[in-house]
């Protein structure tokens, strides 16, 4: 089955986060881990494989790469950083549905 297309819904900003990253040497601020994250997991809860969710990320890096030789170091750490946000909130819906699923299987056995 192949996968869906990923909506640029769930890359929104990034392009502006690495390219303001990488130009100025900076990390990501709390807000923009904090968005990398909601972003993840919303995509986790519309059904979307991480795989091709990375794939797109870096897809849209290469798309914002800048072209300059000195900043490769910082443009590879900011997407590192995007990327691990991502999918930490990915992983976190992921955690969260099957305890969901848990909570109701142990409901159905307890009212046999």
């Amino acid at each position: 089955m192949p996968e869906r297309e990923i909506p640029e819904e769930y890359l929104e900003g990034c392009a502006r986060i690495l390219a303001e990253v990488a130009a100025t040497g900076r990390r990501l601020t709390r807000d923009e881990i904090a968005s990398r994250r909601a972003l993840g997991e919303r995509a986790a809860e519309a059904g979307f494989g991480l795989r091709s969710l990375v794939s797109a990320h870096l897809s849209g890096a290469r798309g914002a790469w800048p072209r300059g030789a000195d900043s490769a170091d910082g443009a590879l750490a900011a997407v590192q950083q995007v990327v691990d946000a991502f999918a930490e909130g990915y992983e976190r819906a992921q955690r969260l549905a099957v305890r969901q699923e848990e909570a109701a299987r142990r409901g159905v056995i307890d009212d046999l």
